[in-house]
């Protein structure tokens, strides 16, 4: 779903459920908006952190207008779902 440098974003989905994996091997915080209508994600969806990075960042993320916008804390992986 997104990459650089840095940032790797990847979503697996099976039967209803999606989870979105997200690394981020820097030193800084960044915010990535991906395309979550591309995978399926309907607006109004709303993404909670499961694994790695709850105290860090918002919750939940909503899905407005196909898209979503993931805050990923620097040297962290966070799974959403």
């Amino acid at each position: 779903m997104y990459y650089d440098d840095n940032v790797y974003v990847f979503a697996r989905q099976w039967q209803a459920e999606t989870l979105i994996l997200a690394f981020n091997r820097g030193a800084k915080e960044v915010r990535i908006n991906i395309p979550a209508r591309a995978i399926g994600l309907p607006d109004g969806t709303r993404l909670s952190p499961v694994i790695g990075g709850a105290e860090l960042v918002e919750v939940p993320i909503p899905v407005e207008k196909g898209q979503t916008s993931l805050l990923v804390p620097p040297k962290t992986a966070v799974a959403y779902w």
